[in-house]
């Protein structure tokens, strides 16, 4: 005799018998492992990224203290750059009065330009601080004052005084002191 087997379960659930095991739908099964990994994903994403926010603070504190220094040396460097700078116009002061490096002709030839014709110097006395002394004749009062004035706005000559102009009588000269300083360039 011939059999005929009708089955009348889908073939899903005949091989889902036939299976061995739990009893699981593929797609439970999928969507379940999908979560898992997703899961795990996001842990070592999150382990990762801390790691590097971990290591950025780490950096950002140590780049703090090195800013700190650098300010500090900042700070410093200012000081040094101040004292520098004092050192330097002292330095400059001692050449000048030294006369080391400066060039007293350039001084001689400034006063000889401001000059009034009649205007004559008898005597120049230069003190160690850069500071000098004219004594000279005039035949006024008037070429006196004009000389004043140019020795006064002069880029080389600071401190213009006059000391004394003084003229005896009528048909004599005028006798005049003036002291000055030269500016340190």
């Amino acid at each position: 005799m011939t059999r005929i087997s009708i089955n009348l379960l889908g073939v899903e659930r005949k091989e889902a018998l036939q299976r061995k095991g739990l009893n699981v739908d593929k797609g439970w099964l999928v969507s379940g492992v999908s979560v898992v990994v997703s899961i795990l994903l996001v842990l070592v994403a999150q382990m990762i990224l801390g790691g590097w926010v971990a290591s950025a603070e780490a950096k950002k504190a140590e780049n703090e203290t090195i800013i700190q220094d650098l300010n500090r040396k900042l700070e410093e460097i200012k000081t040094l750059e101040a004292e520098r700078k004092n050192l330097l116009m002292e330095e400059k002061i001692l050449r000048f009065v030294t006369g080391e490096t400066y060039k007293w002709s350039y001084l001689l030839q400034e006063v000889r330009t401001l000059m009034p014709l009649d205007v004559t110097i008898n005597d120049l006395k230069i003190g160690a601080d850069g500071s000098f002394t004219l004594n000279g004749s005039a035949t006024d009062h008037r070429s006196v004052a004009l000389f004043l004035i140019n020795l006064q706005n002069s880029k080389m000559i600071q401190d213009v005084k006059l000391g004394s102009s003084v003229k005896a009588n009528v048909d004599s000269e005028t006798a005049f002191t003036i002291t000055c300083k030269v500016k340190a360039n």
